[in-house]
């Protein structure tokens, strides 16, 4: 079982290489590459003042854009990726706080990060490791988890090969032992980034408030 795993991971390694990030792979082919678009600054300002963390970890942090941005606002942002190649081409001023692992085995200790942010990430990761994924988040949060997954009609990426309705996302968090903010979670929905691009928050805790 254990070197299954590790083949699956092997082969999830592999299908966001370069032709991902820069080819036809995915939509960012037509748009010149994967790159620090300005939307990266803009969810930065926003988790500064949603969240205000301290230590943050960017779970499914390509390039590191996002932690290039946090880290420009005093947050002490490190980030993860399954993908080597996209952890190889980012900043090279930020790629010591890159890490290429998956996100069911996170090489972090327990409660490392105040916060833990994962956008457009869990659509990606195949039901077989959704709970391991879940479960490895809370393991390294020591407070809110925010994320925003693809929505159940967003089809036009073949490896988003997991899409459910808020409702079942709701749920498999829950089943961890985590708890839905809803409150957070609407202020999040006011930000005029996360209308513009059509994101569906998430915000739990490890704890009720």
């Amino acid at each position: 079982m254990h070197k299954n795993l590790e083949d699956f991971e092997q082969s999830l390694s592999q299908t966001f290489d370069r032709d991902y990030f820069e080819g036809a792979k995915s939509n960012y082919g037509a748009q010149g590459g994967y790159w620090d678009y300005p939307v990266f600054d803009a969810v930065a300002a926003m988790v500064k003042e949603a969240f205000d963390p301290q230590c943050l970890l960017d779970a499914g942090c390509a390039k590191g854009y996002l932690v290039k941005h946090l880290r420009k606002r005093g947050v002490s942002a490190y980030g993860t990726d399954i993908s080597p190649y996209a952890v190889a081409e980012s900043p090279e001023d930020i790629r010591p706080y890159l890490t290429a692992a998956s996100l069911h085995r996170l090489p972090f200790t327990d409660n490392h990060f105040d916060t833990v942010v994962s956008m457009e990430v869990m659509e990606h990761i195949p039901k077989e490791l959704l709970l391991m994924s879940i479960r490895e988040l809370k393991r390294v949060c020591s407070g809110r988890l925010f994320l925003t997954i693809a929505q159940v009609h967003d089809t036009t990426d073949t490896t988003h090969v997991s899409l459910y309705p808020m409702e079942m996302w709701v749920k498999l968090f829950m089943s961890q032992g985590l708890f839905f903010d809803e409150t957070l979670t609407e202020k999040v929905l006011s930000y005029n980034v996360v209308k513009q691009f059509k994101w569906q928050p998430y915000v739990f805790s490890l704890k009720h408030e």
